[in-house]
């Protein structure tokens, strides 16, 4: 028997309160999340797992801010995002918390260094402090010759090693990550998981990691199941 995914913690880091959505489609309405509640303590990489449409996604928009719940909270380090317009919201998303996508989502034109010291540059650091920091991360990670490759001239495993800098490079409060190995093989995956989690601790940042991959999931923290609208604690057996 599940739980309710709520962390003890009486001052949780990222906490969700009873959180819904839905979407009407047809004049049909489709409820997504019903009274979502779970909380995550600073530092923690939490795994997020649920079937396909089970609304994983649209809980990821309302962690972030891009979309506002139905009802419910989200709140990170105090400041609830609903009570944020969206201009608030849009900063709060740049400088607090970091995204890490399934397709890595580099801006093509920019090398790797250029991709990450942008995040920066956007939190207003000078572009020259910006650009040593992207390298000192690109050295960290063993990509340093890669500096002033375009993204195309990468292979997937270094693609996404450079979004993982990219989202961790400005310290944000939480990391969200939508489906991290789903494009990589075991071997690349393996090694985005060691590097995501030792950059994770480095910047003391909290994760939630959106996946299917009982690999990802093992490594967690702890992991979450998203089902019928509501989220719960798991144990035991992945397998769904």
């Amino acid at each position: 028997m599940t739980a309710p995914a709520v962390a003890p913690d009486s001052s949780p880091h990222i906490a969700v309160r009873a959180l819904s959505r839905r979407y009407v489609q047809a004049e049909a309405a489709q409820n997504v999340l019903v009274g979502a509640s779970f909380s995550l303590a600073r530092g923690e990489i939490v795994a997020l797992l649920g079937r396909s449409g089970s609304g994983k996604s649209t809980l990821l928009n309302l962690l972030s801010g891009i979309d506002l719940p139905d009802a419910g909270t989200v709140t990170i380090d105090g400041i609830e995002l609903g009570a944020l317009d969206e201009r608030q919201r849009t900063l709060f998303r740049r400088k607090h918390i970091g995204f890490i996508y399934q397709s890595f989502n580099l801006v093509p034109s920019l090398t790797a260094v250029e991709n990450i010291a942008l995040v920066l540059e956007l939190n207003g650091v000078g572009v020259a402090d910006s650009l040593l920091q992207a390298q000192a991360a690109l050295e960290s990670a063993g990509l340093g010759s890669k500096t002033h490759q375009l993204p195309s001239r990468l292979s997937g495993g270094e693609q996404q090693r450079v979004a993982i800098l990219r989202a961790l490079v400005h310290q944000p409060a939480l990391v969200l990550a939508d489906e991290p190995t789903g494009s990589l093989d075991a071997v690349s995956g393996g090694q985005m998981l060691s590097l995501l989690r030792d950059s994770l601790h480095a910047a003391g940042s909290t994760a939630l990691l959106v996946t299917h991959s009982l690999r990802v999931a093992q490594s967690a923290d702890r992991v979450l199941t998203l089902e019928n609208g509501i989220v719960t604690e798991r144990s035991g057996d992945f397998a769904w």
